[in-house]
């Protein structure tokens, strides 16, 4: 009964289990001069993630976190996705994946003034329910 009252406090007293941070691939952070950038910036597309994330109880259950690599490109479309993290299963991966399909075009990131090709990593960290 204190276990089930714990989990019934810890749940809320939380208001999201998805957390987001987009990050630029290194090597090509000293090269690009002006970073793409997401309509809105970062609070817009962690809004974008949480409301558009859809996960099976399994995957609610077990949380974890997911890593995912794209390219935007010259026209700020969103392309490549590709999974970094190890896998966690429960269609964690492939859900995190279809909804980096759904973002909006970005502004592209510019280099001498042209519009350039870039990668980004997307890292979602899913809070499980249950431990």
């Amino acid at each position: 009964l204190k276990k089930v009252n714990e989990r019934q406090e810890k749940s809320k007293e939380v208001k999201s289990n998805v957390e987001a941070q987009t990050l630029p691939v290194e090597s090509e952070k000293k090269e690009i001069y002006e970073e793409p950038e997401f309509p809105g910036g970062s609070a817009a597309i962690r809004k974008f993630l949480i409301n558009n994330i859809r996960l099976s109880d399994s995957a609610k259950i077990v949380g974890g976190n997911v890593i995912v690599e794209f390219t935007i490109d010259s026209t700020g479309k969103v392309t490549n996705p590709v999974v970094l993290s190890p896998k966690i299963g429960h269609g964690m991966e492939e859900e995190v994946v279809r909804v980096i399909m759904l973002l909006p075009a970005w502004t592209p990131a510019r280099k001498n003034g042209k519009s350039v090709f870039t990668t980004r990593k997307q890292s979602i960290n899913f809070a499980g329910s249950e431990f």
